[in-house]
């Protein structure tokens, strides 16, 4: 987790899907929110990469009005419905060799632009395996700023 700029930016990761459901996790945000009251509740953002991308897709399906944005590498289990993230900016990001998921990360993608969602973005990062694709998400400048260009209030 990161408190910067009266936002922050919740990483998902893969001992937090063992440790927290549904029902702990906004506890915890709303906890956070309490402790800290220079968050913005505005600036609240998930992500999450591989088994975390697939916490950060569960919970912003279960409570997509917390956030102001996902940018998140997929795993590739995510189902739900698309139509109830359209206001929620999204940015999908896999390796390009990342042979399991590439494909499903761009249908996610497609299934979210169908559904009507305009902030959905799409990268694969060339010749990255999964690992590497960790990395590239994680250590992008464009991801944050990507990312605080966005709050709930738009």
């Amino acid at each position: 987790m990161t408190v910067t700029m009266g936002s922050i930016a919740i990483c998902y990761s893969t001992c937090e899907m063992t440790l927290a459901s549904n029902t702990t996790l906004p506890m915890s945000i709303t906890n956070v929110l309490k402790i800290f009251p220079e968050i913005d509740e505005d600036r609240v953002y998930m992500t999450g990469h591989s088994m975390g991308g697939t916490g950060t897709w569960n919970w912003i399906n279960a409570s997509p009005e917390r956030f102001a944005a996902a940018p998140c590498g997929f795993s590739s289990t995510e189902t739900g419905d698309a139509s109830g993230l359209v206001d929620l900016p999204i940015w999908g990001m896999v390796g390009g060799k990342d042979e399991t998921n590439t494909t499903r990360v761009k249908s996610i993608v497609e299934r979210l632009r169908a559904a009507g969602n305009p902030n959905v973005k799409h990268t694969e990062f060339p010749g990255a395996t999964h690992g590497k694709a960790n990395v590239a998400v994680f250590s992008s400048i464009d991801l944050v700023d990507w990312m605080y260009s966005f709050s709930r209030r738009r």
